[in-house]
């Protein structure tokens, strides 16, 4: 159980990477908005096959569907900067790439409140489970 866990998220940093190499290249060559579009409709369907995968290679197939949808923002932050006029693609740029920044903190933090509770709950019920032996 604990291999099949590291290897699942093996595969999801494997498809971020792959899709790194793929993807944000052809975003320079194809239209970005379709590409952006279709990436983040890709990574819809990857939560909802996790959330309902039934296996664990339907799992790794969804965890590596996510991985790969999710260089998502190697995408938008550059094409921010093409719509953005000349004199204010730094700040354009800047805006898109705080928004980023301030996401993953923010949920970070979340996250870890949703945790500390979860696991008090969870001690909780085991203390509960023992006094009864």
């Amino acid at each position: 159980m604990r291999d099949a866990r590291r290897n699942i998220v093996l595969i999801g940093m494997a498809g971020a990477g792959i899709a790194q190499l793929i993807f944000v290249p052809l975003g320079d060559i194809r239209e970005r908005r379709h590409l952006i579009v279709t990436m983040i409709a890709c990574a819809a369907l990857a939560l909802g096959l996790m959330a309902s995968a039934q296996t664990v290679t339907w799992l790794m197939l969804a965890t590596f569907i996510l991985g790969a949808s999710c260089s998502v923002n190697h995408i938008t932050t550059p094409y921010a900067a093409h719509l953005a006029p000349e004199g204010e693609r730094g700040r354009v740029v800047g805006t898109v790439i705080s928004g980023l920044l301030i996401g993953v903190l923010v949920s970070r933090t979340r996250s870890e409140e949703h945790t500390s509770e979860l696991q008090s709950h969870l001690n909780l019920v085991c203390r509960l489970l023992l006094e009864k032996k």
